[in-house]
C-alpha cells in the first residue's frame, strides 16, 4: 500500500523553528506557551515541527507572548528557503590547477595516458 503522508511545507517548518528558538531563548516550556494561548503543548509541538500551520492571528498571539515582532519569522530567511539552489562551481584553485595541466595530458583519449593524470594532479595540488 502506498503511503500518502503529506510532508510539512518548508515555510511552516521555518516559522515553527523560529517559534521554538525564541521560546527556548526565554526558557519557556511548550506547556507554558500552550497555556498562555489556551491550547495544548502537543499543538505547540506540531507548530514547531511544521506539521500544523500557524494562522496569522495565532502567530500574532505567539509573537506577543514571546515579546518579538511577527517579522521575527523573517522574510529574508523565507526568501533563502524559497530560492532555487545555486549551481555548484568548483573552487578557483581546482579550476586553475586543471588549466595548468599540460595540454597533451588533458586532451589525450588513450587509456594509458588518462590514468597518470590523477596522480599528476594529486602531486601538484596543495589541499
Amino acid at each position: 500500500m502506498i503511503e500518502n503522508k503529506k510532508k510539512p511545507n518548508p515555510i511552516d517548518i521555518h516559522v515553527g523553528s523560529r517559534i521554538r528558538l525564541r521560546r527556548t531563548m526565554l526558557g519557556m516550556s511548550q506547556e507554558k506557551l500552550g497555556e498562555s494561548l489556551g491550547i495544548t503543548f502537543q499543538q505547540i509541538q506540531k507548530y514547531e515541527k511544521g506539521t500544523n500551520r500557524v494562522g496569522a492571528s495565532r502567530l500574532q498571539n505567539i509573537s506577543n507572548i514571546l515579546n518579538v515582532p511577527v517579522s521575527f519569522s523573517s522574510r529574508t530567511r523565507l526568501a533563502k528557503i524559497l530560492a532555487p539552489p545555486a549551481a555548484w562551481k568548483p573552487p578557483a584553485r581546482i579550476t586553475s590547477s586543471i588549466s595548468s595541466l599540460p595540454r597533451k595530458a588533458c586532451s589525450s583519449t588513450a587509456p594509458s595516458s588518462r590514468f597518470p593524470i590523477p596522480r599528476f594532479a594529486a602531486r601538484s595540488w596543495s589541499w
